[in-house]
């Protein structure tokens, strides 16, 4: 629920007026006639009537008092001058060859109005999170719905900034409105444009109108001074808070690149930048890495921005974006948060939070991918970002395991600038990593086979995921099969004792090949989404490493190794590379194999009750 400052409590509990939140919904159901999109068109109109009827009680319309003013297009075009955006009109009214004064959605947009007018008229409707409240429904419209935020994120992202009293926060992204709403709830004055917008945001303009605090506090500025000689924008602000679209790209000749404020010393001659008729330039073409370079050098005090993952673990041009970042010292932390925070996807994201005061040689690294808190709401989903808990993970200074810690500089460089939180969570403590070995001096990796559609290919049973995750060793025959050229079927057929470990989709899940793995006289290889292992040292047994790999340790450092936004992923490199494996323990197990044996037996034991409780159910 939204509180005084703009804060959320709870998801589908907003503290609004009932009676705005459902003639908000009322007015939508108007304007799309029974469809199931709620269009930017949608929301624009429903927002327009009630900002215009909050004026007209207000004395604000000049030369209007009387709700049915409102059927009169004069009425609007004062409530323009009022305030309303003028891309209100076309949508409320049509354009003058449509005009039908009284025509019936105008008397039943009225009468929705009015009664809301009559029951609340200066009530503190909250209407801030409405383009989220109805994101059940499909959202369409770059300008108003596209890109709307969780209130318990939104709510984060001021907190970060440290709850300052005053200051511009420049909000280049906030196509919904909901940012600016709560910068003015906070006593903050919103900078409400930037890159990417197709004209004014009408719907932050309108939800402002509604805040009667805004009407006579901080001034919201929505238009931008230009250079006199390139007309670029001239922005500085105090904080920022940046929420690029996921996904987007930064597109040449689209005006992005006016946006890009001019680095500062230290970072000018970073390969980020290339310099050009005496200006410089970014080399980033991605929103979200392009957002930290080119507006990070604008903020004054402290600046958030929410990315998807990549930009913290990528190679190339993010790389050499965090090795600015870090070079400047003022990173001052990396949040990784859960998924389905954004309207539209469920990708998860991260937030870096850069501060000009931070002059430390370490990076607060929390995981609050898991920080989340159950509601009593139906509405959507029953589990919400704790944002106060994700707050205090980042204020508080002590490390709590698994979820926050300090990680000095020297160390980010060693992993190639990786930023990436769980990598540096969920590691082996440094005393005991010292008595374990990397797994590539154990084994070695066999990938799979690249499919082959030629004539001479050959049918091979395929091992993947589904066979993974069982004590016994895996034999075929196999449901699924590919076809291999026979030169390569040599060297990456499977074999007795390899071991099959997930790299793709769900990370860390192992199986043991046992002996004629695929069939009489059939080879198999393993899927694309697995890595065959096969140990080559004579120090363990492969009992002995299958045991390890499904241990939960192993699990805890491969979820940490793992990368990747829409599908997670590892490579047999990091693997071998990264995973450190206490030999020493593995040699002390004298009984696994008895133990192992039972475990099978317990297994096969579980998979026949089973087998016969489905009997015994199609039977009856």
């Amino acid at each position: 629920m939204a509180n005084p400052d703009g804060r959320y409590g709870g998801r589908g509990e907003t503290i609004v007026s009932s009676r705005a939140l459902r003639a908000y919904r009322e007015l939508l159901d108007l304007k799309r006639g029974g469809s199931a999109v709620i269009g930017a068109e949608a929301a624009i109109f429903a927002l327009s009537w009630l900002a215009a009827g909050r004026l007209l009680v207000m004395g604000k319309v000049a030369g209007f008092t009387r709700y049915d003013d409102m059927l009169k297009r004069d009425f609007w075009m004062a409530s323009v001058r009022a305030g309303v955006p003028e891309e209100s009109l076309p949508v409320v009214w049509g354009s003058p060859v449509e005009l039908r004064e009284g025509d019936s959605v105008h008397h039943d947009a009225l009468r929705i109005t009015q009664s809301l007018l009559a029951e609340d008229p200066e009530g503190d409707w909250v209407l801030f999170d409405s383009i989220w409240d109805f994101a059940e429904s499909k959202l369409t419209g770059k300008s108003a719905a596209s890109y709307a935020y969780d209130p318990s994120l939104c709510d984060l992202l001021f907190d970060l900034l440290g709850k300052p009293a005053d200051g511009t926060v420049w909000l280049p992204f906030d196509y919904s409105g909901q940012l600016a709403v709560r910068a003015i709830r906070r006593g903050l004055t919103p900078l409400a444009f930037g890159p990417g917008w197709n004209g004014p945001n009408t719907v932050a303009r309108l939800l402002l109108l509604m805040e009667s605090r805004s009407l006579h506090a901080v001034a919201p500025q929505f238009e931008i001074a230009k250079d006199g000689g390139d007309h670029r924008p001239i922005v500085k602000s105090d904080f920022l808070i940046a929420c690029p679209p996921p996904g987007a790209k930064v597109i040449p000749g689209m005006g992005w690149k006016k946006w890009e404020a001019s680095p500062l010393d230290a970072l000018a001659s970073c390969p980020i930048y290339q310099k050009h008729a005496g200006r410089y330039f970014l080399q980033l073409d991605r929103a979200d890495s392009w957002a930290l370079a080119a507006f990070w050098p604008a903020v004054a005090r402290r600046a958030v921005f929410m990315t998807l993952p990549n930009v913290l673990f990528a190679k190339g041009q993010e790389q050499r974006l965090r090795e600015s970042l870090l070079g400047g010292s003022n990173v001052a932390a990396v949040i990784a948060l859960p998924g389905r925070l954004v309207q539209g996807t469920g990708v998860v994201t991260a937030l870096t939070v850069m501060d000009r005061a931070h002059h430390g040689r370490s990076v607060r690294m929390v995981d609050a991918t898991e920080c989340m808190v159950e509601t009593k709401s139906t509405m959507r989903f029953s589990r919400i970002l704790d944002a106060s808990r994700v707050s205090h993970l980042f204020f508080e200074a002590k490390t709590e395991e698994g979820l926050s810690t300090d990680v000095p500089y020297k160390q980010i460089a060693v992993q190639d600038f990786n930023l990436v939180p769980s990598r540096y969570l969920k590691q082996v403590d440094a005393a005991d990593q010292a008595r374990r070995v990397p797994l590539g001096q154990l084994v070695e990796a066999v990938r799979a086979p690249v499919a082959s559609k030629d004539d001479g290919a050959v049918a091979v049973g395929e091992v993947g995921i589904p066979a993974l995750d069982r004590w016994q060793p895996i034999v075929g025959p196999f449901e699924k099969s590919t076809s291999v050229q026979p030169r390569k079927l040599l060297e990456c057929a499977v074999r007795d004792g390899d071991i099959l470990v997930s790299i793709k989709g769900t990370i860390g899940k192992t199986g043991l090949i046992g002996t004629d793995a695929a069939g009489p006289g059939i080879p198999a290889v393993s899927s694309q989404s697995c890595v065959v292992l096969r140990v080559t040292s004579e120090r363990i047994t492969p009992l002995q490493l299958f045991l390890y790999l499904r241990s939960d340790d192993f699990r805890r450092q491969a979820e940490a190794l793992k990368v990747g936004v829409s599908v997670a992923h590892v490579t047999p490199a990091t693997l071998l590379q990264d995973v450190k494996v206490p030999v020493s323990a593995l040699l002390e197990l004298g009984s696994a194999r008895e133990r192992y044996a039972e475990l099978c037996d317990l297994e096969n034991g579980v998979d026949v009750a089973r087998r016969r409780m489905k009997e015994i159910q199609a039977g009856l």
